[in-house]
């Protein structure tokens, strides 16, 4: 589970090709 906040960002990086770092980010839970 990831905060909903960064379903856009993470949408965004999908459709640039970042799968990989989306990935990182919703698997991190978005905590920095």
């Amino acid at each position: 589970m990831y905060d909903p906040d960064i379903e856009p960002l993470v949408q965004g990086l999908r459709e640039r090709g970042y799968e990989k770092l989306a990935d990182e980010i919703e698997n991190d839970g978005g905590g920095q």
